[in-house]
């Protein structure tokens, strides 16, 4: 069973609600200030790769010995706080640097997403929102490669759009991962 074994463990629900309440919390500030957080929305979204790295490190060194991918995980998270970190030291080093960061870092978390997925396409619940989740993370660092001077404040705002909408999604599958770890309880406590 992956719930109990794979790369999506119940007991992890709640680093999932996390990363999914930043994420929107993070949009919302995208589409209510652009232009004076644009700053701080540098250094928010560092600070989400950062939660988002580090919960998917927890992922990996948690699964060591039941996924056989687990590294995966380790290079996603690795990438992400590395993402974070060269925001951290540069972050007035140019916004076209900063998009590419950005671009790089949905890229790298569809794919992710989406091997997920294939790797365990037979034995994982809620797949439709986790392809739905790596094809957007996709497109939009796709978009963002090919048209990054199309304007900053365009940029911000879909990337405003683009943290609620992987927000919302992320949040549904940590509340369906809570309800498994309730039924996995139950069974457990009942035999």
């Amino acid at each position: 069973m992956v719930f109990g074994r794979g790369i999506v463990t119940p007991r992890a629900w709640w680093a999932l609600l996390i990363r999914g309440i930043l994420a929107i919390a993070f949009g919302v500030l995208a589409l209510v200030w652009p232009r004076p957080a644009l700053f701080a929305l540098l250094i928010l979204f560092g600070i989400l790769l950062v939660v988002n790295g580090v919960t998917v490190l927890i992922r990996a060194f948690s699964n060591i010995k039941t996924y056989p991918r687990w590294w995966l995980l380790l290079i996603r998270g690795v990438v992400e706080v590395c993402i974070a970190v060269l925001i951290f030291i540069w972050p007035r080093s140019g916004l076209t640097a900063f998009l590419y960061l950005i671009a790089a870092w949905a890229i790298v978390v569809g794919v992710f997403d989406i091997l997920d997925v294939i790797t365990l396409w037979k034995r994982l619940r809620g797949k439709a929102l986790l392809i739905v989740g790596g094809v957007l993370s996709l497109g939009f660092g796709t978009l963002i490669f090919l048209l990054p001077r199309t304007g900053a404040l365009a940029l911000i705002l879909i990337i405003g759009l683009y943290a609620i909408l992987s927000g919302i999604l992320t949040v549904i599958f940590s509340v369906m991962l809570r309800k498994r770890n309730k039924r996995l309880e139950a069974s457990i406590e009942g035999v």
